[in-house]
């Protein structure tokens, strides 16, 4: 008797989670690449997120290549899911993403990087704006006047052109009034370390004034910055800033050779983006109140700006570790 028992209430358990499974939204996630520090921490928080939430998740990677995440965006759709979070390659190109969503009824979340000229859903990201504006001011209050250097990310990221503007308003009027001297304003290709050590190499070994200061569109270029002005013993002398707090910028915070950062705090992103997703895919009512547009070229986006915080030797124990971003060990390592 005890074995039926047990029989039937494993098949009525059985039944029950082939039902919920079956009935689980399907989320699509596509994801520029896998190998930036960054992008790796914020799939796995997404992909955690969606699950806690009860969705079967479908997540694809595009390498960096505009094609394939086209193409592995189809593939997704086709896959049945109902909503279709996009962390894009390029910001003109997926458009068509958004487009072949919309005929296949899927709606789209373009997750940090907007997507431009199309019909776009929702916006997802920090206020990039501001975080171009916090690293500007930072800079300017250790060095008012002098040789700067801006090197950005590639100009098929919107997002450099919002941190592009946020550093101007601050930089335009220092600029004009003489006091600042902007000797190297440069977008790479990639968010890359290589090539930013690069630029800041061939800029260094030419007959160019010293940079009394750098600014750069995120620590994975403010790395490869910090290791050319290291090369020249100029990194103790020159101020050095970037965006998103990866482990190298934090040890070199410590270590002197990096002034700021600034931490977006991935897991606030990643779980907004995914709880939406989730609504979506309900069709629950959002509640836009939290919500402000952005113009893509096109319509004007519904978008949630996050706040960004500006991150020094001042506030790292506090917002670094303590916050377990990242761990005290990792940070002072070797």
């Amino acid at each position: 008797m005890k074995t039926r028992l047990l029989i039937r209430l494993f098949m009525i358990i059985s039944i029950l989670m082939i039902t919920i499974y079956a009935n689980a939204q399907k989320i699509g996630v596509s994801m520029a690449n896998q190998y930036s520090e960054r992008w790796i921490k914020e799939a796995t928080l997404i992909n955690d997120k969606l699950k806690q939430l009860g969705a079967e998740v479908l997540m694809e990677t595009a390498d960096d290549n505009t094609e394939k995440q086209i193409t592995q965006a189809q593939k997704l759709i086709d896959a049945g899911v109902k909503v279709l979070i996009v962390a894009s390659v390029d910001c003109v190109a997926s458009a068509k993403i958004v487009e072949i969503a919309h005929k296949a009824g899927v709606l789209v979340i373009a997750y940090d990087r907007l997507i431009l000229n199309s019909d776009l859903d929702y916006y997802i990201s920090f206020n990039s704006v501001k975080i171009g504006e916090l690293l500007a001011n930072y800079v300017i209050k250790l060095k008012p006047t002098g040789n700067y250097v801006f090197i950005n990310g590639p100009i098929i990221d919107f997002n450099s052109k919002l941190i592009r503007e946020g550093v101007m308003k601050v930089l335009n009027n220092p600029i004009k009034q003489g006091a600042i001297k902007l000797v190297l304003d440069k977008n790479l290709s990639e968010w890359a370390e290589l090539e930013a050590y690069m630029e800041m190499s061939t800029y260094l070994n030419g007959n160019n004034p010293k940079p009394d200061a750098v600014i750069t569109g995120a620590d994975v270029i403010g790395v490869g910055v910090a290791t050319a002005l290291d090369e020249r013993n100029y990194l103790a002398t020159t101020p050095l800033v970037g965006q998103d707090a990866d482990l190298q910028a934090c040890k070199g915070i410590v270590n002197d050779k990096y002034s700021a950062t600034i931490l977006k705090f991935p897991k606030n992103l990643a779980n907004e983006a995914a709880l939406l997703a989730y609504k979506l895919a309900k069709k629950e009512t959002i509640d836009k109140n939290n919500f402000q547009t952005v113009n893509n070229g096109k319509i004007d986006v519904p978008a949630l700006l996050l706040d960004p915080l500006l991150i020094d030797k001042s506030n790292l124990e506090k917002d670094i570790i303590k916050s377990g971003y990242l761990t005290k060990e990792q940070i002072y390592q070797k």
